[in-house]
């Protein structure tokens, strides 16, 4: 069947590219590569930027139409929710870390970079007009670039040239893991799904190429090169080779991204889940995990675990969502068994089957991600994907019409 969706100009396709590079760049894209480049040097960021980029970017050839976006909203509006509130949860927590973990950069100093950041993309917003999203993602794109030049010219910016802390033997047990993530979480993400119902098959195909190939590509690339100026040791948060502008500037490039991608969550969900879902419990994960990180934070206690510090700690908990919870959902929930007509509605079977493997796993990514023993990311991944088999013995031994949400 032709695409119903009308054409829409290069202009529009470059919008919706500028949105999902920015929507996408938060504080994954923005830390995670400097904590692999410490651990395990330049083959950690290319383990982390390649998974991603195709994974994110061939979004837009795996959803053939936008009803098949419309249907994973439709159907998977819990776990989308759910998704963003966990994402909207991480970013405050990184926010809070990375400022209390520089306060020698200077309150004033910070706290103008954030009024600079939250304001202007807060102003941007309040446009009421069609292209206020795009207008937004390009505004952003555009300030997180000069940044980087800005930070280029003044020769801030260099490759990583530390000595990893780990052997290389530990990359290959997390390069199964990082696939695994990226591969899937895309179609959790309310605001891919949102740009993918909103195009046609051949636009939709353009804004995730460039999207993803391109602008986002170079926001990853961005962060490998001011992975440099944080501390190699320590708490890896802190600017331990870069003060005064220099700091300045990358908090500016944080700050705005993350208040981005909070904004555009909310929109997407506003516009894509408003009649998919009841008002019952919405907002409750996000109001616990907020509690959560707030207590952690504000207790102030400072404590490692096999070299980690308690934020790092924190940040690494928060990733096992991306790592197991999330991508583990994709994987026994969304994708079709056999005989099943596109994605369904989650029943009573594959949900305590997701329950079990993530029970079963979590504690092998505990001590692959927080105790470094990175070997049980392998029994642990692979728990995960061998109850997929499990749950097609079950479904066929207990057939089940699937519930609508």
């Amino acid at each position: 069947m032709p695409d119903p969706l009308p054409k829409q100009s290069w202009l529009t396709t470059l919008g919706w590219a500028a949105y999902l590079a920015c929507s996408w760049t938060w504080c994954i894209g923005m830390f995670l590569p400097v904590l692999l480049v410490r651990d395990f040097g330049i083959w950690g960021f290319v383990v982390f930027a390649v998974p991603n980029v195709i994974g994110a970017g061939g979004m837009g050839w795996v959803l053939k139409d936008g009803g098949a976006a419309l249907q994973i909203l439709r159907v998977h509006a819990t776990a989308v929710r759910i998704f963003s509130e966990v994402t909207w949860a991480f970013q405050l927590f990184f926010f809070v870390w990375l400022l209390r973990s520089n306060e020698d950069v200077g309150w004033k100093t910070i706290g103008v970079v954030a009024g600079i950041a939250i304001i202007g993309v807060l102003l941007l917003y309040r446009l009421r007009l069609p292209w206020q999203a795009w207008l937004s993602a390009a505004v952003v794109w555009v300030a997180s670039a000069g940044v980087f030049a800005w930070l280029a010219i003044r020769d801030d910016l260099h490759l990583p040239i530390a000595t990893p802390t780990l052997s290389s033997n530990h990359l290959m047990w997390l390069a199964p893991v990082c696939a695994f993530g990226f591969m899937l979480c895309p179609y959790l993400d309310v605001t891919f799904l949102h740009a993918r119902a909103s195009q046609s098959r051949p636009q939709a195909r353009w804004s995730f190429l460039v999207g993803f190939g391109g602008l986002f590509s170079v926001m990853i690339l961005f962060t490998l090169l001011y992975a440099c100026i944080f501390s190699s040791d320590g708490n890896p948060i802190v600017f331990a080779r870069a003060k005064g502008l220099a700091a300045a500037l990358v908090m500016l490039h944080m700050f705005q991204q993350i208040c981005f991608t909070n904004g555009v969550h909310g929109t997407a969900s506003r516009q894509r889940l408003k009649q998919t879902e009841t008002g019952a419990g919405r907002g409750a994960v996000t109001a616990l995990l907020i509690f959560l990180c707030s207590a952690w934070l504000g207790l102030g206690r400072n404590f490692t675990i096999s070299g980690l510090t308690s934020g790092e700690i924190a940040y690494r908990i928060f990733m096992s969502f991306y790592g197991l919870v999330f991508p583990a959902y994709v994987w026994l929930c969304m994708i079709p068994l056999g005989g099943e007509q596109g994605t369904q509605a989650p029943n009573r079977i594959k949900l305590s089957l997701l329950a079990v493997a993530v029970a079963l796993a979590g504690p092998c990514f505990w001590m692959g991600f927080i105790e470094r023993q990175t070997w049980w990311l392998g029994p642990g991944l692979g728990i995960v994907l061998l109850a997929r088999p499990v749950l097609s013995v079950l479904a066929k031994r207990f057939p089940h019409k699937p519930r609508t949400q």
